[in-house]
């Protein structure tokens, strides 16, 4: 009992510890989450909307402001007078042909205009046709004369000339008589040539 107790201990003593290294691996550092960029900002088309341009009635043209400066160009209007009518009816563009420069501003003008005009028309219709009663009824012949007048703010006529005479001078005192005698009842719209150009022709 002794012996084997002896050689269990003695055997014990000489056991070599044996130490076992084990090695730790670390564990991989999760995979970044790569952020999600912002989304761009859309940015919105806006689109521009040009009104088309509306014509105004001639009564509403009164209440418009004055322009900084005034058109510079003249009016003009053609005038026709045949035996037998009730006087000179003034048309703009007679013929198609525009006695004012500037193409489709021209008869922007006309248009605008026309109400005022159609007051010169009846005037002077009136006044010549008086005074050719008076003197014999329009002469004979395809008479043509050109005129310019000019109008102050109140619509009086103050300046007037013939650019051009009728080659008769029947024709030329109506017109000139005319001119003299014409009141218009309302002031020239703002805005409107004040310098206005006749062509006046009649038939006998």
């Amino acid at each position: 009992m002794l012996g084997v107790k002896y050689l269990l201990k003695d055997d014990s003593r000489h056991r070599q510890r044996r130490i076992q290294m084990v090695t730790v691996v670390k564990p991989p550092p999760p995979p970044k989450v790569k952020e999600k960029p912002p989304e761009p900002e859309v940015k919105k088309k806006e689109e521009i909307i040009n009104p088309e341009p509306e014509e105004m009635p001639p009564e509403a043209l009164d209440d418009q402001p004055p322009d900084e400066a005034p058109p510079r160009e003249d009016l003009g209007l053609d005038a026709d007078g045949t035996a037998g009518s009730d006087g000179f009816g003034l048309r703009a563009n007679k013929g198609g042909r525009a006695l004012i420069g500037g193409g489709g501003d021209s008869v922007s003008l006309m248009r605008r205009y026309a109400w005022y005009t159609r007051m010169v028309q009846d005037e002077l219709s009136k006044r010549m046709k008086r005074h050719m009663e008076e003197n014999g009824g329009i002469p004979d012949g395809d008479l043509k004369t050109m005129i310019q007048i000019r109008l102050d703010e109140y619509g009086k006529i103050v300046e007037y000339r013939l650019t051009r005479s009728s080659g008769n001078s029947k024709m030329d005192d109506a017109v000139v008589s005319a001119l003299k005698l014409a009141t218009i009842d309302e002031p020239p719209p703002r805005g409107m040539p004040r310098t206005i150009k006749l062509k006046i022709s009649a038939k006998g």
